[in-house]
């Protein structure tokens, strides 16, 4: 398939990526439905469609706010 094998994979990924970095608050996606961060990529695949992960941005609570400050002020501190 490809060098993820699961969402916990991609969503690391994305948390250390340039332009995907800021975002701290998110889940992943598969035709509409959340996905686990523990689940593998391999059942989600699909001959038709292959596989697209959509990331979609949550609403932010006081404990996603506050994760979200600490890696803004680690991105800054540390480029």
């Amino acid at each position: 398939m490809n060098q993820f094998e699961s969402v916990l994979e991609v969503r690391e990924f994305l948390s250390e990526h340039v332009q995907t970095v800021f975002f701290t608050n998110f889940e992943l996606q598969v035709r509409g439905q959340p996905v686990s961060d523990l689940e593998p990529l391999e059942p989600l695949y699909s001959e038709a469609e292959g596989l697209i992960l959509h990331m979609r941005a949550l609403k932010y609570d006081e404990k996603a706010a506050r994760a979200h400050v600490k890696k803004i002020t680690e991105v800054l501190q540390n480029p």
